[in-house]
């Protein structure tokens, strides 16, 4: 009987091993600041620990300096072999100075394996996809952000002669005024090119001649020159930004960009990670560049022979066209994205728009060389790059003068009503003026730092510098890193809002499915069998311009017999693409078999997946 009674107690006990093993304890992971690396790594160890039968933390690649660059695998492993599954990649910290991106890649790992065991939408998304991530990509030049004194930079540490004068890293950065951050020098000098701003007088702009003005300074990084080539900081610690370092549009000799495309160990890791993987159907990317709040627009296709004409005297039959010899001619590799691709882009644009709702203050200059575009043309996925985070705007308001200060008659010269041209010509103004230059402001950058009462700007301070002991010298201007990564207050609600938006474009993953088979006795031991596949997706099995590059392979269905012959039909045949939405392709097949007998479908479809079916006929 006292066993009877203890029964449900051991049902109760088996019940909460079970799920503490399908659905591991949760694992907090803190974002009340910025991860170091030997932070980031422990936790990326930790989270693993916690969650083995769904995560494997792979190392791709090492660093110059010996650090390990990691990839985190999450799928359901029972559901079926991860590289037969669609994918999605995410990578962070491609720019050494771009700590954000580690931190939000962190917060979605976080999200996806603490929600696997209670968020069914979750659940579903582990057991049929793979999602890998590498949250630091540039693990030791990312490390400046932890080191005093405190200087911005996105390359990674490779020694590297920026000054072409046979020497490496000779002439950093000095921290002149103690205060553990690397900001700017200003020398009053005559012969220099910049002026205090009279709005705002913690800011230097250049002297504007054709308004007057006369430059008084000059302006360099904080600093000495330690190769007594009258340059100041032109050879920092390290010189490759990994995120210039890859093949599309790669820029020779420009600076940063390396001696070759795949020149870095970082650059490398990342490339080979991404071919060996060739599910992976979307690439999200958090850098300096940005793709998603400014998606790609329309533009023509890149055609060698546009121009070609015909030579006089020359008359084409009635059935060829001109433009048909053009397009037999060849094209040049394309360098924009194909307009039957863009809404593709577009779409998920509107998506993260409407989730952050983040609003940019100006549009970051494109890369050239970038890690996200060659996601795109050289790799074959959708290929999106977000900023995660702009410096937000401060609108001062605008208040209506009295009466008393304009007046109470308007001018008898001026009339009543403004002329509908003046009025155009106001409203054409003011969007003009209304757009942000492309780059930082940092008049507005200061009222953010003074609005948010953020620790941002060093004050000006005088100082005695050894190379320039005649003349008046100050050190400060804006921290580093403030322009590019948020407050470490804003990490959570970023990474909340980065994690709603990538669960919904996980749910966009092509998948392929047989939806329907048919068979039809044509008579004794011959059979048709009709197949019709879907793209439960919302992307296609490959994108136009993947396919067109051969970068996506074609849908392979294939008929395993056992015993029966083909009597109409490819036993494999190839599908170049099937579009999402529920969206089908329908094959058919005649075969002679045994009644009872089985045979398997097979369809491999390389960004959305591999799926079999037994076939009975009967």
């Amino acid at each position: 009987m006292k066993a009877f009674k203890s029964f449900p107690i051991l049902l109760i006990f088996l019940f909460l091993v079970f799920n503490l093993y399908i659905y591991p304890e949760e694992l907090k992971v803190s974002f009340s600041n910025y991860h170091g690396y030997d932070e980031l790594t422990t936790a990326l160890k930790a989270i693993n620990e916690k969650n083995r039968n769904i995560s494997k933390l792979i190392p791709i690649g090492k660093t110059l300096q010996n650090r390990e660059i990691w990839a985190l695998e999450v799928t359901n492993y029972k559901t079926g072999n991860p590289e037969k599954k669609p994918g999605i990649l995410v990578v962070g910290n491609v720019e050494a100075n771009h700590l954000i991106g580690s931190e939000i890649s962190l917060f979605l790992i976080n999200h996806l394996l603490s929600n696997y065991g209670k968020d069914e939408n979750v659940k579903k998304l582990l057991e049929q996809n793979v999602f890998y991530f590498i949250p630091r990509a540039n693990p030791d030049g990312a490390e400046f952000m932890f080191k005093k004194p405190l200087y911005e930079q996105k390359y990674n540490l490779k020694p590297w002669d920026d000054d072409k004068d046979g020497r490496v890293d000779e002439d950093p950065p000095e921290d002149l005024n103690g205060d553990g951050a690397i900001t700017m020098m200003r020398i009053k000098d005559t012969e220099g090119e910049y002026i205090i701003d009279p709005e705002d007088k913690r800011v230097m702009k250049k002297a504007d001649i054709t308004k007057g003005e006369k430059g008084e300074y000059k302006l360099f990084l904080e600093g000495i020159d330690n190769d007594k080539d009258e340059s100041f900081n032109e050879d920092w610690p390290g010189g490759i930004n990994i995120n210039q370092n890859f093949p599309f549009e790669y820029k020779f000799f420009s600076e940063g960009a390396g001696i070759y495309q795949v020149s870095e160990n970082e650059s490398r890791a990342l490339a080979d990670f991404s071919i060996s993987h060739p599910n992976i159907a979307i690439i999200l990317t958090f850098s300096s560049n940005d793709n998603i709040l400014f998606p790609p627009k329309p533009s023509a296709p890149a055609r060698a022979t546009d121009q070609f004409q015909l030579p006089s005297g020359i008359v084409l039959p009635p059935e060829v066209s001109i433009e048909q010899i053009r397009a037999s001619l060849g094209r040049m590799p394309e360098k924009n994205v194909v307009k039957e691709d863009i809404p593709y882009f577009t779409y998920v644009s509107d998506i993260y728009k409407k989730i952050t709702g983040i609003k940019p203050e100006f549009q970051p200059q494109k890369i050239n060389g970038n890690f996200s575009e060659w996601g795109y043309f050289h790799y074959g996925a959708l290929s999106i790059c977000s900023r995660v985070w702009f410096p937000p705007e401060v609108k001062e308001e605008r208040k209506m003068p009295s009466m008393e200060q304009r007046g109470t008659e308007m001018p008898a010269q001026f009339p009543a009503q403004v002329p509908p041209q003046f009025a155009q010509f106001m409203q054409r103004r003011e969007r003009t003026e209304g757009q942000e230059k492309e780059g930082i402001d940092e008049k507005k950058i200061l009222k953010w730092i003074d609005r948010d009462k953020i620790d941002g700007f060093v004050q000006w301070q005088k100082i005695k510098h050894p190379d320039f002991p005649d003349k008046e010298v100050e050190v400060g201007g804006i921290k580093p890193y403030i322009t590019i990564n948020p407050p470490e207050k804003l990490i959570e609600e970023l990474g909340k809002k980065h994690s709603e938006f990538f669960v919904q474009l996980a749910g966009l993953l092509p998948k392929i499915s047989i939806s329907r088979t048919k068979i039809e006795n044509l008579e004794k031991n011959l059979y048709k069998i009709t197949v019709e596949l879907t793209n439960n997706g919302y992307l296609p099995t490959g994108l136009t311009h993947p396919i067109n590059a051969r970068r996506v392979r074609p849908i392979k269905v294939e008929l395993k017999l056992n015993g029966q012959k083909m009597i109409a039909g490819n036993q494999i045949s190839f599908i170049k693409s099937i579009d999402g939405m529920n969206k089908t392709h329908k094959l058919t097949w005649i075969i002679n078999g045994k009644k009872g007998s089985k045979f398997t479908v097979n369809v491999d479809s390389q960004k959305a997946g591999e799926i079999s079916k037994e076939i009975v006929l009967n």
